[in-house]
């Protein structure tokens, strides 16, 4: 969890949370120790694009606005268009 912090500088604290309101819509997979992580089954499947061109433009503005104020809300946003936009952008 603290890689995933230091990546969109936010607290752990926060990782922590969003992984646990995640967890309420979608069926992660937590593991713990150094080899641990956070996924999705292999079973399950993503919407390949769920965003028009013009939502992505606002979540890419929105993401460019409050990048400054260190908000966990950015780790949201950048999270949804690499699921559910463009694979990979951010990483």
């Amino acid at each position: 969890m603290l890689e995933i912090a230091d990546v969109f500088h936010v607290s752990d604290r926060t990782v922590r949370s969003d992984i646990k309101n995640l967890k309420k819509k979608y069926p992660l997979i937590t593991e713990r120790g150094s080899n641990g992580g956070v996924r999705l089954p292999a079973s399950f499947k993503l919407i390949e694009c769920l965003f028009t061109r013009r939502e992505i433009e606002a979540l890419l503005k929105a993401i460019f606005i409050l990048e400054g104020f260190n908000l966990s809300i950015v780790t949201i946003l950048k999270g949804m268009i690499n699921s559910y936009a463009f694979h990979g952008w951010f990483t």
